[in-house]
């Protein structure tokens, strides 16, 4: 990397080396592997993404994502403890910090702990009253900092409405969560821990034979696999004399951007969204 190269331009550096890594023969292999050093690893080229836009905005909650999940009928609080805290014993990535060892942001590992997974209980009040405070209590537990280096990314509550309905309410940094790894991966083993340990049976589930701090290992081997060939300064040769873009806006765009976004709700019918819903693109 070149005295004048800035941090951005190394990330996309070592993302080209990744991408071109990828499509390489027996060389570079496809496999990922166990890492050597088990607690601390690299971040992700991902990772490295989302850090480098989040320190633009170091005071905003824009990378904190909150979940919602909802049980009706029967509950047994204990036994969905019991579950959501295999779930973060299984999955090293919820129980990671950030931290700089040797000069350099790794993730880094630490103990499974025992999540008391607090309930509040809202049965007393209506429905739309439970529902207004709910809300409260996930904008409050979005919007509070994370400490990186120290932790937890993740803070669980459950929500009692009622004793035949409850809500898992869930906030987590997203450099430990995305919505992919929910719906195919946490939401499953979610549902199959509480399944077993409601009757008193032990995990179904075999332990993963890889980590994402793994893949993460994995991506940078790979990339110092690949090279230290400059392809940012190549690209900007080749695009030395490309003609400016003027592209078209509604409106002059700022300097510094204000995550002013909004959400619009829409109403479609109920077989629209069954058919969308099982819909499964290529």
């Amino acid at each position: 990397m070149s005295a004048t190269t800035t941090p951005k331009e190394a990330h996309l550096e070592r993302r080209s080396r990744t991408l071109e890594c990828m499509s390489l023969g027996a060389s570079g292999t496809r496999t990922v592997t166990p890492r050597r050093r088990p607690r601390a690893a690299p971040l992700s080229s991902a990772q490295e993404f989302l850090l480098s836009f989040s320190r633009l905005a170091p005071n905003n909650p824009v990378y904190n994502d909150t979940v919602s999940i909802r049980k009706d009928g029967h509950f047994d609080v204990d036994a969905f403890r019991l579950a959501f805290n295999e779930i973060v014993r299984r999955h090293e990535i919820w129980r990671s910090t950030f931290e700089v060892v040797g000069g350099e942001l790794m993730q880094v590992i630490q103990q499974a702990p025992t999540l008391e997974l607090p309930v509040v209980d809202l049965s007393g009040m209506s429905g739309p009253d439970a529902e207004k405070e709910a809300a409260a209590i996930v904008v409050e537990d979005a919007r509070l900092p994370y400490e990186l280096d120290r932790g937890p990314m993740i803070r669980p509550r459950l929500v009692r409405f009622a004793d035949d309905y409850h809500r898992l309410c869930l906030a987590l940094h997203h450099l430990v969560f995305d919505g992919f790894s929910l719906y195919r991966v946490v939401l499953p083993e979610l549902i199959a821990l509480y399944s077993a340990f409601v009757v008193s049976e032990p995990s179904p589930l075999r332990d993963p034979p890889i980590q994402y701090a793994d893949y993460a290992s994995w991506e940078r081997e790979r990339a110092e696999h690949v090279g230290e060939s400059n392809k940012t300064e190549y690209w900007k040769r080749r695009l030395y004399d490309a003609p400016t873009l003027d592209l078209p806006l509604d409106h002059p765009r700022p300097t510094q951007r204000r995550f002013r976004g909004a959400m619009y709700p829409i109403c479609i019918q109920a077989d629209l969204a069954d058919r969308l819903r099982t819909l499964r693109l290529p």
